[in-house]
C-alpha cells in the first residue's frame, strides 16, 4: 500500500475538491443531494479563479494517484481590528476525509501542514467552524472555542 503524501492542491484537482465539499456536507446533514449539486456548480466556478490567485489554498492527501483527504484555506480580505491589523482573515475550510482513510491521523497531518504554512506566512490567528466530526481534532491541536452567532432569514 502506497504511504500518505500531501501536496498543495492545483486547478486540476478542483474536481475532487468540489467532490469532498459535498461529501462533507452530506455527512454533515446538510442539503438534499440535489441542492448539494446545484451548489457543487457554483462552488467550483468560485474556487478556480481563487485557487489560481492563491485566495484559497488547498492541501490535498493522497493514497499513490488518488485524493482521499483535503483542506482547504481561504485567506480572506477581512478588516483590522483590535488584535491584530492584518487586513487577511486566514480560514480553514471543505476539511474531508474518504471513509476508507479515516482514522488514520491524515486530517491532523493536513492542519498540520497548514498551520506551518500560516506561521510561515506570518497570520497571528486562524480560524474556522468545526463539525462535529471535527471539533475533537481541532481541540486536540490546541484550537480555542471562540463566540460567534448568526441571524438566518426565512
Amino acid at each position: 500500500m502506497p504511504e500518505i503524501t500531501i501536496r498543495r492542491a492545483t486547478i486540476e484537482d478542483t474536481t475532487a475538491i468540489v467532490r469532498h465539499r459535498n461529501l462533507m456536507f452530506g455527512d454533515m446533514g446538510l442539503g438534499t443531494p440535489e441542492s448539494r449539486a446545484i451548489s457543487d456548480g457554483h462552488f467550483d466556478k468560485w474556487l478556480r479563479p481563487r485557487l489560481i490567485s492563491e485566495e484559497y489554498i488547498g492541501w490535498v492527501a493522497c493514497d499513490g494517484d488518488e485524493i482521499v483527504a483535503g483542506l482547504g484555506l481561504w485567506v480572506m480580505d477581512w478588516l483590522p481590528a483590535p488584535d491584530g491589523i492584518t487586513f487577511v482573515r486566514p480560514y480553514v475550510c471543505n476539511v474531508y476525509t474518504e471513509n476508507s482513510h479515516r482514522k488514520q491521523g491524515i486530517a491532523h497531518r493536513l492542519v498540520d501542514v497548514m498551520l506551518a504554512y500560516c506561521k510561515e506566512c506570518g497570520y497571528k490567528r486562524v480560524r474556522l467552524h468545526a463539525s462535529v466530526f471535527g471539533k475533537p481534532i481541532y481541540e486536540q491541536i490546541g484550537f480555542i472555542p471562540t463566540n460567534e452567532m448568526e441571524f438566518v432569514f426565512e
